[in-house]
């Protein structure tokens, strides 16, 4: 025993140290086994997480948000709308002022004065409306397409007119001819603008050509007219005309004549006869003229 113990005394050190070195190599060894499991554990979750985020997407399916709708254009899409349409172009053409002052907001004396003097529109007959919706609820931009009649020629001319329509408090539809607000007038000038209302402008031109060749007499008033119609030099001894602008009353037809006084814009005279481009009108009591472009 004492041999021993001289023995382990004599080699302590190098007996600690062996011991230093296995307890080293344990320490070493369940470390490593720690970190591969909590390494693997971390794989396998982040596996298990890819797998159900991989199952979500095979339950969830892609939706394409729905684009919204175009404000499309609409052919007698509207049965209230295309009524007061019909009944405005009949009272039109039959001068009867007093049913148009019942379907638009306002109607004054130089409308009046417009729609009895255009004595050389007889009719409008196949009334067709296009819509677009307004700009606010129960509002509709119009596009009606008719034919019209001209005093003296067989064949209807064809036609196309832009309207405004809104609705009032009483839910009553009426033709809107104030100012338009910002909204609107934009929402009117895309709308004109648009590949529909191109495409059925373009339809009404080409039914114009087609009547113009065939009725050489509607081509002749229509080329007259122009563009912009001359209501003076077309209405009828007694109608009532409109000045467009302030404007010079002379006493001959002619531009180098005595200047008798003006007319402002919008006073209303009398059509008492025409020689060439010039209005004969009463003016204080005596004849004058006034240049048939300052009409409206």
């Amino acid at each position: 025993m004492d041999n021993f113990r001289e023995w382990v005394s004599d080699n302590l050190r190098y007996i600690l140290l062996g011991l230093a070195v296995i307890v080293l190599a344990v320490a070493l060894f369940f470390g490593i086994r720690f970190l591969t499991s909590a390494v693997g554990d971390k794989d396998a979750d982040a596996g298990k997480n890819t797998e159900q985020n991989s199952d979500a997407g095979e339950d969830t399916e892609t939706t394409t948000p729905t684009p919204e709708p175009e404000n499309t254009l609409e052919e007698n899409a509207h049965q209230d709308v295309n009524e007061l349409v019909t009944q405005y172009y009949t009272a039109l053409g039959n001068k009867d002022v007093e049913t148009i002052r019942t379907l638009v907001d306002a109607l004054d004396e130089t409308d009046e004065a417009q729609i009895t003097r255009a004595q050389f529109i007889e009719s409008y007959t196949d009334v067709n409306v296009y819509t677009v919706s307004g700009a606010e609820k129960g509002s509709y931009i119009v596009f009606a397409e008719y034919n019209y009649k001209l005093k003296n020629i067989d064949t209807p001319a064809p036609g196309l007119s832009q309207l405004y329509v809104k609705t009032n408090a009483d839910g009553k539809l009426y033709i809107y001819t104030q100012d338009l607000t910002a909204e609107e007038q934009t929402m009117i000038d895309e709308a004109i603008q648009s590949e529909s209302v191109q495409n059925l402008k373009n339809e009404v031109n080409q039914r114009v050509e087609e009547a113009k060749t065939a009725d050489p007499m509607l081509a002749q008033v229509l080329d007259q007219l122009g563009d912009e119609t001359n209501y003076a030099q077309q209405a009828e001894v007694g109608a009532t005309l409109v000045a467009r602008q302030e404007c010079n009353v002379r006493v001959e037809p002619n531009t180098d004549c005595e200047i008798l006084g003006q007319l402002q814009q919008g006073d209303q005279v009398e059509k008492k006869g025409m020689t060439d481009d010039w209005i004969q009108i009463e003016y204080n009591g005596q004849t004058a003229y006034v240049r048939s472009d300052m009409f409206q």
